[in-house]
């Protein structure tokens, strides 16, 4: 079973929208120095997930000349992600840098900046995995090409961390065997 990201063109079209209206900051300028008025973020509708996990949530944000995107991963139980950050060091070797063995941390570029990061959020029981955004590198907003490409790296990810919580599951039999499907996760 596979997360996949939809309709990305419909989400760089919305947050195009307040290009119009955002002046252009140069790089030395904090992005806590922007204009809170040329902040725009919205979401897909959440997708039902398998047991024990419950929904998942694509959400967009843009602030001036950056933005940035996460996936919520929602579940039901803290039990989930107690070994992701092994499970991650493994697939990942040296591009994981770890902040707890419940997988929180960041997922390094080949500079080994942040360009990932992995917070936990509800008491535990979430993971959000983010681009351009909870320490990871700012994104600069741009071209389709480039925001396609970002967002194609964090469904990547998002599928590692995702089969890495269900296959444990899946091996040990507490959860039925996951069917070969997609879930769509758009407009």
């Amino acid at each position: 079973m596979r997360i996949k990201f939809g309709h990305l063109d419909f989400a760089h079209l919305v947050l195009s929208d307040i290009e119009k209206t955002t002046p252009e900051y140069s790089d030395s300028e904090s992005l806590e120095e922007e204009d809170l008025s040329s902040t725009k973020s919205f979401n897909f509708p959440p997708v039902v997930l398998p047991d024990p996990l419950r929904k998942g949530i694509l959400i967009f944000r843009r602030s001036g000349a950056f933005y940035s995107s996460h996936f919520c991963l929602e579940s039901k139980t803290t039990s989930i992600f107690e070994n992701l950050s092994a499970t991650l060091s493994q697939k990942l070797g040296d591009k994981w840098s770890q902040m707890s063995k419940e997988g929180a941390g960041y997922i390094l570029d080949n500079n080994k900046n942040p360009y990932i990061s992995i917070v936990s959020a509800d008491k535990g029981r979430d993971r959000i995995i983010a681009i351009g955004s909870f320490g990871a590198t700012p994104k600069k907003f741009g071209t389709l090409e480039d925001f396609v490409l970002d967002l194609k790296t964090l469904e990547k990810y998002t599928n590692i961390i995702f089969d890495a919580c269900l296959s444990p599951l899946v091996k040990s039999k507490e959860i039925p065997e996951l069917p070969e499907y997609a879930i769509y996760v758009n407009s």
